[in-house]
């Protein structure tokens, strides 16, 4: 609501002087999640969003209502998101040299326990910044897991567009709550999608090759954010499709670069690439969440960014070579994967 200014109508118009007053009257949630009035024990934040915001309306996530996320504290959702993926950057940087020294086995033992622990401890954290504590750890044992067991199975990661990769996937996944359908249905979507990307893939690889696998489905996720930021915010059909097929693609082209970019690195430097390509994902996962935050200044802003980096990528994989049918690296003195020949076929086959 406007504040009351003790000024005459004409003043009040040219000098801008009709101000909001912020969360005057407390936040009160959906019915849905309890219908309890968030804030002090007053029912009223000092500062945030102003009261056209509260009606009984809106969805609400679960996390907004437990630790009253609203008002001046409505950004820390986003930045929590954050937090997790941070928690995912440490995680590569510690268990990366530490399998090495350890062992997998060890590392994946661990991390599984510091899982399972802070995971259910999450449920009964009393306050937000102790959550967010917690989501770190967890974000770090799921990293351990991850790239440990990748490691046992095949050669490490290339660093040269998992990020873009990561950035899309993510900047779509956390997008869901703004395409303007709802939320439980979209977010149906964007899950029941991922299945036929990921096992699609299988044979993508194996007919069309890694690299145009790769470029194409990176170039398609990209256009897709891309072409979202000029439609119509009262097409919100039009969006959601349009970012189901993101998704779609961002999901396969995320699955293509854990084989493709196996297939890059010779083995001698197996978990120690593990590691750093991990980072570089962490990385576009810390971002994502962080860059959502700049739809303040222009609603188009963040989509932009999510379409245009993985363009960029898929561009500059046409610079890399093909690895379907070659014989991978195993020191840095041959580190391209080299062709595989006649003789090379029939003892497989064989």
């Amino acid at each position: 609501m406007y504040s009351l200014v003790d000024q005459d109508l004409i003043s009040i118009v040219v000098y801008s002087l009709h101000a909001m007053e912020k969360c005057s009257s407390g936040w009160v949630y959906p019915s849905d999640h309890g219908g309890h009035s968030g804030g002090f024990s007053g029912g009223t934040w000092p500062g945030g969003e102003s009261d056209r915001f509260q009606g009984l309306g809106e969805l609400v996530p679960p996390l907004t209502c437990v630790f009253d996320l609203v008002c001046d504290r409505k950004d820390l959702n986003d930045i929590s998101q954050s937090i997790y993926m941070m928690g995912m950057f440490l995680g590569s940087m510690i268990f990366g040299p530490l399998s090495d020294r350890i062992g997998r086995r060890p590392v994946i033992l661990i991390s599984i326990f510091l899982q399972g622990l802070f995971g259910v401890a999450i449920a009964f954290v009393p306050h937000f910044y102790v959550y967010m504590a917690f989501r770190c750890v967890v974000g770090a044992s799921v990293s351990g897991i991850t790239m440990t067991i990748l490691a046992l199975g095949s050669v490490p990661l290339y660093l040269n567009f998992r990020f873009a990769d990561s950035l899309v996937y993510y900047g779509l996944s956390l997008n869901v709550t703004h395409f303007g359908l709802d939320i439980y249905l979209t977010q149906l979507a964007f899950g029941a999608v991922e299945l036929p990307a990921r096992f699609g893939c299988i044979f993508l690889l194996q007919w069309f090759g890694r690299k145009k696998c790769q470029v194409v489905l990176l170039l398609l996720s990209g256009i897709m954010c891309l072409i979202i930021t000029v439609i119509p915010e009262d097409q919100p059909v039009v969006t959601t499709v349009l970012a189901i097929i993101g998704k779609f693609t961002a999901t396969a082209a995320f699955s293509t670069s854990y084989v493709y970019t196996a297939e890059l690195f010779p083995t001698v430097v197996r978990q120690t690439g593990v590691g750093l390509c991990s980072m570089s994902a962490r990385v576009a996962g810390i971002l994502a969440p962080l860059i959502h935050l700049l739809a303040q200044y222009h609603a188009a802003i963040p989509m932009a960014i999510y379409g245009s980096a993985p363009v960029l990528g898929g561009l500059l994989c046409i610079l890399l070579p093909e690895t379907r049918g070659t014989d991978l690296a195993d020191d840095t003195r041959a580190a391209t994967p080299q062709p595989r020949s006649v003789e090379d076929e029939h003892e497989v086959s064989v």
